[in-house]
């Protein structure tokens, strides 16, 4: 028999703001990784590294950490359009490596990109 781990999808709605964890979220500040977040709040500046990729979003907020070739987990505050787009790319661990040198040459568009290259897939 083999047992396939589901990935992990929490929302909590909390003084009205609404907030999904998917994957990984905990490796943020492992090296190996790149995280894309899209808003510099002093909050998420705490985890930055020098390969993060920003872009300036003053109502929502996204971070996305990415491996070597996939999405391996988000966070997701108030809008939630990218939650769902971003649990599918973790579960079905979606070969983005044709665009993580874009999310390291742009970052100020690196939300963008992925959101791109999922309506493209």
């Amino acid at each position: 028999m083999i047992c396939t781990r589901e990935v992990s999808f929490n929302a909590i709605r909390v003084g009205g703001i609404m907030t999904a964890t998917i994957g990984a979220v905990e490796q943020g500040g492992d090296p190996k990784f790149l995280t894309v977040a899209s808003n510099e709040r002093q909050s998420w500046r705490v985890c930055r590294q020098e390969g993060d990729v920003v872009h300036a979003d003053p109502a929502n907020r996204v971070r996305v950490l990415v491996g070597e070739r996939t999405i391996v987990g988000a966070v997701v505050i108030e809008d939630q359009t990218l939650a769902y787009p971003l649990l599918q790319m973790i579960q079905d661990e979606t070969d983005i490596s044709s665009i993580r040198s874009s999310l390291v040459q742009h970052p100020q568009q690196g939300i963008e990109v992925i959101a791109r290259f999922y309506k493209k897939g």
